[in-house]
């Protein structure tokens, strides 16, 4: 379940007065927890009416925040926006509307070893409960996305790379997969419902 948003606070940059900053709600560490403030991310509303969907592309992250309230984790990503974007998002964070928000470029922490991101792929984070395939699944594994569908089982996403796991915390295994831009917003949505979804591991390829 995403968690409950948080008040939406407004702050100038000091040296880009047409900019503000705005915090976001998270359902999942951003890149599984890979992401460090520099990184580019898309953000999404989507909406019934197209017209009313609004999308912002390659807003640069300026700090991820994590914090615990009533037993649950909170997180957000704080972004710079224009002061138009930022007009747009705030009735509709006003209005507890969740946002899609997946990774366009990646920026590391000094030291990480983490590749770029290949041309024309995004980066999503998943949680599960407890390790994929008894957790023989990790960087540069190829997996299947099934979700519930009734009573059975449903192919949702097929031969994502696995490109970083972040098992560091107590609770769920994150997983970040590398989704095909046209294909960000349907699996962003995706992974921020409240289904059990799970990661089947391919087998290599010869």
């Amino acid at each position: 379940m995403i968690p409950a948003l948080v008040a939406l606070t407004f702050a100038p940059v000091p040296d880009a007065a047409d900019t503000v900053r705005v915090a976001l709600p998270l359902p999942a560490p951003l890149a599984a927890g890979f992401a460090a403030p520099g990184s580019r991310v898309d953000v999404v509303f989507p909406a019934a009416d197209p017209k009313a969907r609004v999308a912002i592309e390659g807003a640069k992250v300026v700090a991820l925040d994590s914090t615990a309230a009533n037993g649950k984790t909170v997180r957000t990503v704080t972004v710079e926006l224009s002061a138009k974007q930022a007009e747009a998002v705030a009735p509709l964070l006003r209005a507890k509307e969740e946002p899609l928000v997946w990774v366009r470029e990646l920026a590391t922490d000094k030291g990480s070893t983490l590749a770029a991101l290949p041309k024309g792929f995004t980066l999503l984070a998943v949680d599960l409960k407890e390790p994929a395939a008894g957790g023989f699944v990790g960087p540069g594994s190829r997996v299947d996305v099934s979700a519930p569908d009734g009573k059975r089982a449903k192919l949702a996403l097929e031969n994502l790379l696995v490109f970083a796991v972040n098992t560091e915390n107590t609770g769920p295994t994150t997983y970040a997969l590398l989704v095909a831009l046209p294909d960000a917003e349907r699996a962003a949505a995706l992974f921020r419902a409240p289904t059990e979804l799970s990661l089947v591991l391919k087998k290599p390829e010869k």
